[in-house]
């Protein structure tokens, strides 16, 4: 075996050690090369691939990233902080989790426009909530993600059929007057409401 991959399978085994440093965290080898890191409900990927780069990422349960690192493994030292920084962000206790709603319509064009809109009020307002947008027809594949469905008020002729199909996510229909407007503030206290209502 030559030094490179030495010090490689050497670092593999201490990060996996490591692993136990950090109270809650489980990990597992997927390969010769990659180790998955899980912490509630987030997980971390550590790739060292044989070129000699290394990959760190950190993931929310929906798949959002919240941290990459991309690096030439050259300095053990650097190396063990760039794990170290991995791992802080994986097991970060303020760490926010965002409720997903997604808005939908009959091609997609009009709720895209208000998630825009949505997305830059929330964040103003440092909102638990993150707003994405579909056409009718995609629902049903992508529901499993969301925490909430509201349907534009045009095809509300389409929500019995959606609670059919879709079992475990709440579906509830966006009323005319804040669709047609575009209501940011009125649509964010509906979203509110339907949260306590369902708790």
């Amino acid at each position: 075996m030559d030094l490179f991959k030495e010090n490689r399978a050497v670092f593999c085994l201490w990060a996996k050690m490591h692993a136990g440093d950090y109270e809650g965290v489980t990990v597992k080898q997927k390969n010769q090369e990659t180790l998955i890191f899980m912490y509630e409900d987030r997980s971390a990927t550590l790739i060292m691939h044989e070129n000699g780069m290394h990959e760190e990422w950190v993931n929310d349960r929906y798949g959002d990233m919240h941290f990459y690192l991309h690096y030439e493994f050259k300095h053990y030292p650097l190396a063990v902080s760039f794990y170290r920084a991995m791992m802080k962000e994986l097991t970060k206790k303020n760490a926010k989790h965002k409720e997903r709603v997604l808005l939908c319509c009959s091609g997609g064009m009009t709720t895209s426009y208000f998630k825009m809109q949505m997305n830059n009020y929330l964040a103003l307002s440092h909102a638990p909530y993150t707003i994405d947008a579909a056409a009718l027809c995609d629902v049903p594949a992508i529901a499993h993600r969301y925490d909430l469905i509201l349907v534009a008020p045009q095809i509300r002729y389409a929500t019995d059929k959606l609670k059919e199909t879709i079992k475990d996510v709440p579906i509830d229909i966006i009323p005319t007057d804040i669709f047609a407007t575009y209501d940011c503030a009125k649509l964010y206290e509906r979203i509110q409401d339907l949260y306590n209502k369902d708790k």
